[in-house]
């Protein structure tokens, strides 16, 4: 019995030794992939800095192998500018994503098979809009207001045209353009984020700009 106990716990000590090295693999190749993934991003696209990317999927590497697939995929940039048009922050959520599980395990490298949607989201600020619009314009506690030949309105913000409209009795309409559908594919929902302008908007595939640094052969 004492023997039996014995190889009972040597039999349980190597397994979590197994499950613990799996956990440590698991998470190393995760974070390798999603560097990499995000200095590819960093160098395609003209953004500030390099993007957060992180993967929601455990076991990762299990997973994968099993399937070939993850739950989903974040990135979130910094400062996306383009054309003279910028906006402050960009995320995208990437649900139900196919890997090629191939060049994960050899190269830890993350690059997308097929995905079920992508959520794109932007946030624009009342200087984003200044710039372009060449009119002060303030956002503030979920409010607008511009200021026209030294006065100060009151006014409305919504989606025209893949730009963002701000309105203003009396006064011209003023547009700031979206980025392009290379990165922003839709015509998105518009709210007011507390002081930034928020535009969201799902498809079906991924943004083109992202598409050719995420799915490209290397």
């Amino acid at each position: 019995m004492k023997r039996l106990l014995v190889v009972l716990v040597v039999l349980l000590a190597l397994a979590a030794i197994v499950l613990v090295g799996g956990a440590v693999l698991d998470q190393r190749i995760r974070a390798e992939a999603e560097d990499e993934a995000g200095r590819r991003i960093a160098e395609a696209l003209p953004i500030e800095g390099t993007p957060i990317v992180s993967i929601d999927s455990f076991p990762f590497v299990l997973r994968v192998l099993m399937d070939g697939t993850v739950e989903q995929l974040h990135v979130s940039m910094r400062s996306l500018e383009q054309d003279g048009i910028r906006v402050d922050e960009a995320r995208l959520t990437i649900d139900a994503l196919e890997l090629d599980r191939d060049r994960l395990i050899d190269e830890h490298v993350l690059e997308v098979v097929d995905i079920d949607t992508a959520t794109v989201e932007v946030w624009v600020t009342g200087e984003d809009i200044s710039k372009v619009a060449n009119v002060p314009v303030k956002i503030s506690d979920g409010e607008v207001s511009i200021t026209y030949q030294g006065k100060t309105y009151s006014g409305t913000v919504m989606v025209s045209e893949h730009a963002v409209l701000v309105m203003v009795d009396g006064v011209p309409p003023m547009l700031s353009p979206l980025p392009s559908y290379d990165f922003l594919p839709c015509e998105p929902d518009l709210d007011i984020d507390g002081d930034r302008v928020h535009v969201e908007c799902t498809v079906e595939e991924l943004p083109p700009a992202v598409a050719r640094v995420l799915t490209q052969h290397r």
